[in-house]
């Protein structure tokens, strides 16, 4: 027999098991191939019409109108007959694996089409219960409500049969589905029938009715109309008609002959009028279309992570994703190199696409950055407020911050030192509490001793400290209080961050209200408001006075910056905001070359060779920290093997967008650019060995030199991003990791605990470092005492 199978046909494998619940209804199975499949399908589709059919009739007979009647059994005959067409159409080339797209569209469709034979069959009964009590119990034949109770019951038991076949859809093995289809809808006609036997007996027994000789009265559509029924007459009735349909059709004609002025109810309307189930059945069809759009650009490309078949929400690919996003991520490499792909992220549905696109899309100025920036930071949820400020903090870095490089070494150098002294504790003899000192035997001098620090803390604050000199002044960067309150912040913004991103977008504006951390983060910005108004008072009565005086404004920090570019702005939300930028990445890129230069300690002392040279010639020069190349390609390794973000150039579409390969994005279609590349071995020799000298060899090699400084970007090292939107503040961030650097190797040893190894964690997009990995410190004798080189 001719199997019409496709020649790359790959049968699934059927235990004994499977054998046994599939012959249950048959009592033996068939062979795959044309005539299995046409078998199986033709059998669901004759099930499927005579089930519901048969509930039609039921309801046709108690119908008052008989042309109602009609169209019920016509549109539901038609409306099954189009769908088990598609069906065929669909589900038969898909079980003979002519081409992936048949597979793939019977995917959905073949769930699709059984939920709609489920919502048929569900109205359908309940229509017929309604029918009951209106024509039949509310007329005075209170014999039937206990049918319909009991009817209610069976109704349940047999859609549940739908549900079970909808389950067993998601078995491996769809053998199993298959031919245990024909089983459930069997179960199925024998309950309609066993209903239809039950309701003829309720018909003809004179002793279930409650209704007692006499009359009753009713009023419809405001008629007072008196109908006398007597048992006698049910005997009557009985006795010349012995089946349910001959009793059902005398009485609807009688009803039909008394009461021509009933009105129908709302359901009735419904299916009585073909154009609401019809517009229903298009609208049902239109979801699906847009749900899964056939000449949409999306289906072009492939899904690192898709939804299961028929799962509407994209919440359990997004959790996985989450969990298990660097694995999947070089996965996707690997399968995918140069294509595009499609992902359900943290950040939504994104098209990720390779880095060799970069180079011709970095300047697009349709690819915007703010957008899917606000979203993503959820910036449109109170507490998330200095999220909203990077139009302004761009503005606020390249206009200011970064033309101020040159006379803010200094400064810098000099906070750094006293942050130092109180984190990282100095040999002066002023011991904090809880740290191991020593006494040098000869001459009594305190020395000393290893003490553990946490880098992802303790380097936050000496960050803060450092960036709040240049932001926001002398006073205000040596308030406890304010460098507290803002790096809290800071650190709660990216946690509960995380944390919502767990949600569903469109539950975030409601979830927030109910979550601790929320709350929590409201909180701590408002501490910031009261932290920071005493301060904005004294600068404005300073400001008044020199004004008064005529003299000019005495402070040029980011608080007076913003006062000039934005009238109307909240001073501690900005605050924050430029925190947010500066703290966060800086502190976990400094951590990241702490814990590299802990496990290559043989890079320490040429590292600080470089640093007494160049300081000594040079002083504290911008030009100077630029010469500190060695230092420059170690920071740059650290971030090349763990940035702060798996994704970057993030970026979501203003119009259409035609990518290199000729293809083009739809407007709003969002696109990232995945990072693992930059430690593929396609990319960079021994990619997944920390090499210091990398980028200072890159210096020396003619054509590579302006891809190797820290600050520079390209498609292969997106640190810092690249192209129109790459980081504004990174030039900021590599003077003070930098000058930070040059002072804690000068003035401090340092290593890990015994056995401890820094291991970074994937979470969606996000890369964190080693939060509980601690580092050993210990005070050292300086070659160069950098509190006394010039500036």
């Amino acid at each position: 027999m001719i199997t019409l199978l496709s020649p790359h046909y790959k049968a699934q494998e059927v235990t004994k098991g499977d054998l046994v619940i599939a012959s249950t209804a048959l009592g033996f199975t068939i062979g795959f191939g044309f005539a299995f499949y046409f078998t199986i399908l033709t059998t669901w589709a004759l099930q499927v019409q005579f089930l519901l059919q048969i509930i039609v009739n039921r309801c046709g007979i108690l119908l008052t109108h008989k042309n109602k009647a009609y169209r019920l059994k016509v549109l539901v005959g038609v409306l099954i007959t189009a769908v088990n067409i598609s069906v065929y159409c669909i589900w038969i080339p898909a079980r003979l694996q002519i081409s992936e797209r048949y597979i793939h569209i019977n995917e959905w469709w073949d769930r699709c089409e059984k939920v709609i034979y489920l919502i048929v069959d569900g109205c359908l009964n309940f229509y017929f219960i309604h029918i009951v009590r209106m024509n039949l119990i509310v007329h005075g034949l209170t014999k039937y409500r206990r049918l319909t109770h009991f009817n209610m019951f069976i109704i349940g038991f047999s859609l549940s049969m739908d549900v079970l076949i909808i389950a067993m859809m998601s078995l491996r093995n769809t053998f199993v589905y298959m031919q245990f289809h024909p089983l459930a809808y069997i179960v199925k006609l024998h309950i309609e029938m066993a209903m239809a036997d039950l309701i003829g007996k309720i018909a003809r027994d004179k002793h279930c009715g409650v209704i007692a000789e006499g009359t009753f009265s009713s009023t419809i559509a405001g008629v007072n109309i008196d109908h006398a029924i007597s048992i006698a007459d049910c005997e009557d009735y009985k006795s010349s008609h012995n089946t349910l349909k001959d009793f059902s059709i005398h009485s609807a004609e009688s009803l039909d002959s008394h009461y021509p002025t009933m009105t129908s109810t709302y359901l009735d309307t419904v299916l009585g009028n073909p154009q609401y189930p019809v517009f229903c059945a298009i609208s049902l069809l239109g979801i699906f279309i847009l749900k899964y759009p056939f000449s949409d650009n999306k289906k072009k490309y492939p899904v690192l992570n898709p939804k299961e078949p028929f799962e509407w929400s994209n919440r359990r690919a997004t959790r996985d994703f989450i969990a298990n996003s660097g694995s999947l991520l070089v996965k996707a490499r690997a399968l995918y190199k140069n294509q595009p792909y499609w992902a359900h992220t943290e950040w939504g549905e994104n098209l990720v696409i390779p880095p060799e696109f970069l180079d011709s899309l970095k300047s697009n100025r349709q690819l915007d950055f703010l957008i899917p920036s606000g979203d993503d930071t959820h910036q449109y949820i109170p507490g998330f407020d200095p999220f909203k400020g990077d139009v302004g903090i761009t503005t606020v870095i390249n206009k200011y911050i970064t033309k101020t490089l040159n006379k803010v070494t200094g400064p810098l150098s000099e906070e750094t030192s006293l942050a130092m002294q109180q984190v990282f504790t100095d040999s002066t003899g002023n011991v904090p509490p809880n740290l191991s000192w020593r006494r040098n035997t000869t001459n009594g001098d305190i020395l000393p001793e290893w003490h553990a620090i946490q880098p992802q803390r303790d380097l936050m604050r000496i960050v803060s400290r450092v960036s709040s000199r240049v932001f926001m002044g002398e006073e205000l960067c040596r308030d406890d209080e304010w460098v507290r309150v803002s790096g809290d912040y800071t650190l709660s913004a990216f946690t509960t961050a995380d944390l919502l991103v767990a949600y569903p977008r469109w539950a975030r504006p409601l979830v927030h209200w109910f979550m601790p951390e929320c709350k929590e983060l409201r909180r701590k910005l408002n501490d910031a408001r009261r932290c920071l108004q005493p301060h904005l008072d004294r600068r404005n009565a300073i400001k008044r006075e020199a004004a008064a005086q005529g003299e000019p404004c005495p402070f040029n920090d980011s608080i007076e910056w913003f006062e000039k570019e934005y009238a109307k702005h909240d001073p501690a939300i900005c605050q924050i905001g430029i925190s947010l930028v500066a703290y966060h990445t800086t502190s976990d890129l400094l951590m990241e070359t702490l814990f590299n230069l802990c496990q290559h300690p043989e890079l320490l002392k040429p590292l600080r060779e470089e640093i007494v040279n160049v300081l000594s010639e040079e002083g504290w020069k911008k030009s100077s920290l630029n010469n500190l190349k060695l230092m420059d390609s170690v920071v740059k390794e650290s971030q090349r093997l763990r940035p702060v973000l798996l994704g970057a150039f993030r970026r979501q579409a203003l119009a259409d967008v035609t990518l290199p390969n000729g293809d083009v994005i739809k407007k709003g279609t969002r696109v990232v650019c995945d990072t693992t590349h930059m430690r593929s071995s396609e990319y960079y020799k021994d990619a997944a060995t920390f090499d210091g000298y990398r980028y200072l060899k890159m210096r020396q090699t003619p054509g590579q030199d302006k891809h190797a400084h820290l600050v520079s970007t390209s498609s292969d090292h997106l640190g810092f991003g690249h192209g129109l939107h790459a980081c504004p503040g990174r030039f900021f961030a590599a003077n003070e990791i930098k000058i930070v650097l040059c002072h804690l190797l000068l003035k401090y040893d340092l290593k890990l605990e015994d056995g401890v190894i820094p291991t970074p964690t994937p979470s969606g997009f996000s890369y964190f470092g080693d939060g509980k990995a601690k580092i050993l410190v210990r005070r050292r004798q300086e070659e160069l005492d950098l509190e006394s080189v010039e500036t």
